[in-house]
């Protein structure tokens, strides 16, 4: 992620098993390295750079899901 200033902060996405992927639509050159994507998803509680990923946007501009088998909703 980019702030406004440019300064990248690493964040850690979980994403759903690489059978649940590939049914998602994920194919091995789906994102490759330096491709810079857009992740939808719900952050961790702790307040960590880590959440849990529900749809990336690629380089290209298609749309892949993430594959989780939940929808990585915080419990009500």
């Amino acid at each position: 992620m980019k702030d406004q200033g440019g300064t990248v902060t690493n964040w850690n996405f979980e994403l759903g098993s690489p059978l649940q992927m590939r049914r998602q639509g994920w194919r091995s050159d789906s994102v490759k390295v330096g491709d810079q994507v857009t992740v939808e998803g719900y952050p961790a509680k702790d307040g960590s750079k880590m959440a849990s990923a529900r749809k990336i946007t690629l380089a290209d501009g298609g749309t892949v899901f993430s594959g989780t088998s939940t929808n990585g909703s915080p419990a009500q």
